[in-house]
């Protein structure tokens, strides 16, 4: 399942690069499919239950995850329905750094960070990769708009951190 923590807030409209608007077509199936299989899993165990589905722990955990799958499905088809795909010189890509790859010192201590700026909904990184950041996080949003030698402060667990970027590529 795709980790969305809170509800989608259906009137913004949400970026997404190419690649990670397929990502998310790809969770949207995947769902689907749980969700079939899960009411597949709930008519077996009502069928070997008998009589007695309303005590079929099997019964009542199906039902569980097929809300949760629900709700979740729904969420995913919201932010679909809201997506815009931006491709090569959209200048709210280059405004946000859609897919570049930042790198920031900190300035108060000692340390870099480095990650790519993500869609909206940010799917799992592959391993050896840069940390994926959505747009909407704190970090990406301290450097949208910004250039590499600009100092930056995001609020990162309610604590201002201070930064410089030293890199976008």
């Amino acid at each position: 399942m795709v980790k969305l923590g809170t509800a989608y807030p259906t009137d913004e409209v949400v970026f997404f690069t190419r690649s990670g608007y397929e990502l998310l077509e790809v969770a949207i199936r995947g769902v689907e499919e749980e969700l079939t299989a899960v009411g597949r899993d709930i008519g077996e165990s009502v069928a070997s239950g008998g009589d007695t589905f309303h005590d079929n722990f099997d019964f009542d955990e199906g039902t569980r995850m097929q809300r949760l799958l629900h709700t979740e499905l729904a969420a995913l088809r919201a932010i679909r329905a809201h997506s815009v795909i931006l491709e090569g010189d959209d200048k709210r890509s280059i405004d946000l750094h859609l897919g570049k790859h930042v790198v920031m010192e900190y300035l108060d201590s000692d340390g870099e960070i480095d990650f790519v700026v993500g869609d909206y909904l940010s799917f799992q990184a592959e391993e050896g990769k840069a940390n994926i950041v959505s747009y909407k996080a704190p970090l990406a949003i301290a450097v949208k708009g910004r250039q590499v030698g600009d100092e930056v402060i995001a609020t990162i667990k309610d604590e201002n951190v201070k930064f410089v970027i030293i890199g976008i590529t």
